[in-house]
């Protein structure tokens, strides 16, 4: 179905290396190969690298030549480092670019780094001061400047009173830079107090939509739907809810209460794909503009399964 692949475009950003699966990197870098032979390889996004794992990452691909059956690049997004202090952090910065540096300069015909995702230092929001997260911005644009694959920097931005101040400081950074900087929220986790409440996801969603921010989320949606997952102990979020909102919202801005309700209630029958659009409820959104709306702002989410999210569609009748 042809909404369905625009939906899904690119959307699953592979991450193996996290929980559940906790794959080794070894594991991880082999399936990510093999899944750009798979029949819904236009699903794939990128693959999800914590700049720590630069060294061995290298290692591996030489000694195994994992990426060597590829005929186009691999897409990376480097997790960097984080730190508690803002006066530690362009030190940070520089061991991490040098790394990833290493990395394109060793293997610049297999892979491309197209992406940074980093959580600020912890003490922009300790200090409830939303302004400092403008040098870090800057900072990371400077240091940045010289790796020239890299379109995209998500920034991750915790769920707190005043996150709306830092979304704010984010969207007027970017008039200046092309919506450089993006928003990543992290929509779940491995422990019930780690997943966030679909009012706060549904607010989220509802400032990244007001202040038109690129957005991604990680974490807790590699089941289509809301559903009860015994190893977290806990009810998880579903992809096709949040990202239903996501469309929705950046389309025609949609009341907290909605995106809620959509988020919590709806399953697999609530969503339609049809060769036109897609459609939930009473809203339908065309393929025209699905494919402005995920180009341009709704990206994807880090899952640590590709696998999963094909099998549960299949499964329900939506693939």
């Amino acid at each position: 179905m042809k909404s369905l692949n625009i939906f899904m475009q690119e959307l699953l950003d592979y991450a193996g290396l996290y929980p559940p699966t906790n794959l080794t990197l070894q594991e991880s870098l082999n399936n990510f190969s093999n899944y750009y032979f798979h029949k819904q390889k236009d699903w794939l996004g990128n693959f999800i690298l914590p700049v720590n794992k630069i060294d061995e990452t290298i290692l591996i691909l030489t000694e195994q030549n994992t990426l060597q059956k590829l005929n186009n690049k691999a897409c990376f997004s480097i997790i960097i480092s984080n730190c508690e202090n803002i006066s530690d952090y362009s030190n940070i910065l520089e061991n991490d670019i040098l790394l990833i540096k290493k990395l394109i300069r060793q293997f610049d015909k297999k892979i491309i780094v197209n992406s940074i995702e980093f959580f600020p230092p912890k003490e922009i929001f300790k200090s409830n001061n939303s302004n400092k997260i403008i040098d870090i911005l800057n900072t990371l644009l400077d240091k940045f400047s010289g790796i020239e694959s890299i379109n995209q920097l998500f920034c991750e931005i915790p769920f707190i009173d005043n996150m709306d101040q830092y979304i704010e400081k984010i969207s007027n950074f970017n008039n200046n830079y092309s919506n450089k900087f993006a928003v990543k929220l992290r929509t779940g986790g491995v422990t019930p107090a780690q997943i966030p409440p679909a009012s706060q996801i549904a607010k989220a969603i509802r400032i990244c939509a007001e202040h038109k921010v690129p957005v991604k989320a990680t974490a807790g949606l590699h089941v289509p739907v809301p559903n009860d997952n015994r190893h977290v102990g806990a009810r998880l979020h579903g992809f096709l809810n949040i990202f239903s909102c996501f469309l929705l919202c950046y389309d025609n801005l949609m009341s907290i209460e909605n995106m809620e309700k959509i988020i919590l209630e709806y399953s697999y029958s609530n969503f339609k794909f049809t060769e036109n659009g897609f459609s939930i409820e009473d809203h339908f959104i065309s393929n025209e503009k699905m494919t402005e709306l995920r180009k341009s702002f709704i990206k994807s989410f880090g899952t640590c399964s590709f696998i999963e999210p094909i099998d549960h569609l299949i499964e329900n009748h939506i693939l």
